[in-house]
């Protein structure tokens, strides 16, 4: 099967990798529908996180059941279902209790950017729907799977009651699936703290009323502005730093204020006090249950597909129009080049894009140049490396090259609006 593979900061390698094998009987293996990149991520892959050796990516996943173990029950092959970044096997004592995710005998899930995933405990971790869904709504099921749990455990944890003011910290996946949860559970007034324009267009349409783009003491007095003063009944804190903790802490009611904030482990702050007069406490710490409230989520089932901002890596294919006049050319460049040496797995698409650029500038070869600069930009070569590259270059292919390849990367961020 073909998996990604992180090798370095900046270097995942879409590679052939052994099939999954059933290996206890509580496991079941499943074929991937659709997988994602998490936002954590890309704390690794910035170099912001330790690597270590080279090893498969991937936590978010949906897919349909092709083998199971001698004890799963639940899920059957051909089923469409759902699993969490936590595995649980629904009977341990923390599970019985509410937290699947810090079940006794869990396993992270580390390897869903593949073809194929075996999922331990699968007989409490697989959710499967009532029958298999539409292929437009499996995008937005990948929630299901992670943030809108952590989402929804926020709230749960800040006791989101009906016709509360509820304030959200943080714009991005957890942080709208919050405004969701908080809209299911009656919320009347949700404020959601966002500086990001289309992430605050999707939290108005999933239920927000007010959006506060201020931060620390300008946004603190912005949500007590639009509060009479007083601060919001509970706040959802959907970061996780220092910063957005004590923004949390100082949005909320005095006396009796809820904070809840998911699960943001390693973050060096000091323990909360506890609740009492004019205190504020912060619940919600340890491993969100997302499988907790998965069934729940799917039932009813949806019938329209979930808004989301999804941005599938680009194929590379011959322009169109050249197929008219040099069919065998278009079919060569699509199935050779990028099909194959392209796919080949002895260099990242990150690699190939830098050995490409520099080619064509060296050549002068301005057309194909602008395309391979922003195919470069979408395997994860940033403006500065792609400078630097041209500026070296400069010693080596000529200065008239070099200085025509930064116009065209210039106008090429420009037209991607991240110059």
């Amino acid at each position: 099967m073909r998996g990604a593979v992180i090798h370095a900061p900046g270097d995942v390698r879409f590679e052939t990798l052994d099939d999954p094998k059933i290996l206890h009987p509580t496991d079941a293996v499943i074929r991937t529908a659709v997988t994602c990149v998490c936002g954590s991520d890309l704390w690794p892959w910035r170099g912001l996180e330790p690597i270590g050796d080279p090893h498969p990516m991937g936590h978010e996943y949906v897919g349909f059941v092709e083998e199971v173990g001698s004890e799963v029950t639940t899920v059957k092959p051909e089923q469409f279902v759902v699993g969490s970044f936590a595995t649980s096997d629904n009977t341990c004592a923390n599970c019985r209790n509410g937290f699947p995710s810090n079940c006794l005998h869990r396993d992270f899930m580390s390897t869903c950017q593949a073809d194929h995933v075996r999922i331990p405990n699968a007989q409490g971790t697989l959710v499967a729907t009532d029958e298999v869904p539409d292929e437009g709504f499996w995008p937005g099921l990948l929630a299901v799977s992670d943030v809108m749990g952590t989402g929804w455990w926020a709230a749960d944890a800040a006791e989101v009651r009906p016709g509360s003011t509820v304030v959200v910290v943080g714009d991005g996946a957890v942080g709208l699936c919050a405004v969701i949860a908080a809209k299911e559970m009656g919320a009347e007034r949700i404020i959601a703290m966002s500086r990001h324009e289309p992430r605050q267009e999707l939290a108005r349409e999933f239920g927000a009323t007010d959006i506060v783009t201020e931060r620390g003491d300008e946004g603190v007095a912005r949500i007590k502005d639009l509060t009479g003063g007083i601060g919001a009944d509970s706040v959802l804190e959907c970061v996780g730093t220092a910063q957005a903790v004590r923004q949390a802490l100082r949005s909320t009611r005095p006396h009796r204020p809820r904070a809840g904030r998911p699960d943001r482990p390693g973050q060096g702050l000091r323990p909360h006090p506890p609740p009492g007069p004019g205190r504020r406490r912060l619940p919600g710490h340890g491993r969100t249950p997302c499988r907790q409230g998965a069934a729940q989520a799917l039932t009813p089932a949806p019938t329209t597909p979930a808004p989301r901002r999804s941005h599938p890596m680009p194929k590379q294919s011959a322009p169109g129009e050249l197929r008219t006049i040099a069919p065998k050319l278009v079919d060569l460049t699509d199935d050779v080049l990028f099909g194959d040496v392209w796919e080949r797995p002895g260099l990242s698409p990150r690699d190939r894009s830098l050995v490409t650029v520099s080619a064509l500038t060296a050549l002068y070869r301005g057309e194909q140049l602008g395309h391979h600069l922003g195919v470069a930009l979408d395997n994860g070569l940033s403006v500065a490396e792609l400078s630097e590259a041209i500026t070296h270059l400069a010693f080596y292919a000529g200065w008239p090259n070099a200085m025509t390849a930064i116009n065209q990367l210039k106008k090429t961020t420009g037209e991607r609006g991240c110059a």
